[in-house]
């Protein structure tokens, strides 16, 4: 990451990091206005989109502008010759999220503040999270679903993949006091407090890889295993259980069966450009009533490659791995470093989590994405020392 020594620029540049990190993780909440939910994160796409435009052409166009504007124009004629219901609104919906992705890697944010970010949103973000779920259902139902919690977020699972994020981001800079240990642990009973079992899943997957390339010993193993165990517990403990209100029947493993069944069905019939955008609501119907709902908004893929078949076809497939594979390549080959295996490991989470909901339609995804791609921070004996317990 590049070092920035100028204090003011550096405020600015920490203002603009954060922004689009706030953003994102508001995305549960929003105004309607003419059918479209305006989110936080969705406005700021509609702000952040020109200011990209033109920092890219004062800067000049990288290749990595090029493949994902490569994806966004076939996407958006993929969803035109679809013509499916509401496919502009669709197509931002998918699209838009992706300018987090461009906006956060053109960030040269240096090794300090980008700790001093990751730091300070862990606190604020682990201490509200466990305060609100303990202290603030009767004052603040609107967290919760049902007795999952949800915080800021559409669903739980979303929650507890944030969560699961921040806690891999967070977790190489923990060792370095007793404070930031606890803080740690809050970041895990975040993870559990949603009751989901796809965020932890993930994150158990994003620990192994983590300790596994940048440095395993026992007591590694010893926590990893511990935190299996945990999961498990909580998991089997009838908390999982608890009464989820509305359409979140959905969950249940015969349901993503017939989503899965029917999304592959309707790729069979179009694949090479899909059905189009978020359509399966609405090309589903049968099943959504068999669901006991009528909104089509109640009813997606949750799985992130099956959503991309269905919805732009087998070149839209390969347009989209592709773009993960440019994005992550450098850093894969550097993952000894506990920084970047840490970010890479972050995504992993998020990546895993989007097979269990609609992640990938949110600017978070992108974040996440763009973040595990930053440059390599150099990495000291004595640093390494300090991040490997």
């Amino acid at each position: 990451m590049i070092s920035n020594n100028r204090n003011g620029a550096g405020r600015t540049l920490l203002v603009l990091s954060l922004i689009p990190i706030l953003a994102t993780f508001f995305g549960g909440y929003s105004l309607s206005l003419g059918g479209f939910g305006f989110s936080p994160d969705r406005v700021l796409v509609i702000v952040l989109l020109p200011y990209l435009v033109l920092w890219i052409a004062a800067r000049g166009i990288k290749s990595k502008d090029i493949v994902v504007g490569i994806f966004l124009f076939y996407a958006f004629v993929a969803a035109y010759i679809n013509n499916g219901p509401s496919w502009a609104k669709n197509f931002f919906i998918y699209a838009g999220p992706m300018v987090y992705l461009l906006y956060v890697y053109r960030l040269n944010v240096d090794s300090k503040r980008y700790e001093l970010i990751v730091c300070a949103f862990s606190v604020i973000f682990s201490g509200l999270s466990v305060l609100l779920f303990f202290f603030g259902k009767t004052a603040f139902p609107v967290l919760f679903e049902g007795d999952r919690f949800r915080f800021l977020f559409f669903e739980p699972n979303i929650y507890g993949a944030a969560a699961a994020l921040m806690f891999m981001l967070f977790l190489p800079y923990a060792s370095r006091s007793l404070f930031r240990k606890f803080v740690l642990l809050l970041l895990l009973v975040s993870v559990f407090i949603s009751y989901s079992k796809g965020p932890m899943v993930a994150l158990l997957l994003g620990l192994l890889v983590y300790y596994n390339r940048s440095g395993i010993n026992l007591k590694s193993v010893v926590a990893v295993l511990a935190f299996a165990a945990v999961a498990v517990v909580v998991y089997l403990s009838g908390a999982v259980d608890a009464t989820i209100e509305g359409f979140s029947r959905e969950s249940a493993s015969n349901v993503r069966l017939d989503i899965v069944y029917s999304a592959l069905t309707a790729f069979a019939h179009n694949l090479m450009i899909g059905v189009g955008p978020l359509s399966f609501g609405a090309t589903n119907q049968d099943l959504l009533l068999s669901l006991g709902s009528e909104s089509e908004k109640n009813l997606w893929i949750g799985n992130l490659q099956i959503a991309y078949l269905h919805d732009f076809g087998t070149i839209g497939f390969i347009l989209i791995n592709y773009i993960f594979f440019v994005f992550l390549k450098s850093n894969v080959k550097q993952m000894s470093n506990p920084y970047v295996c840490a970010r890479l490991s972050g995504f992993l989470v998020i990546y895993v989590s989007a097979q269990f909901t609609t992640t990938h339609t949110l600017g978070l995804f992108w974040v996440a994405l763009a973040v595990a791609a930053l440059p390599t921070i150099t990495l000291t004996k004595k640093s390494r020392e300090e991040v490997l317990p």
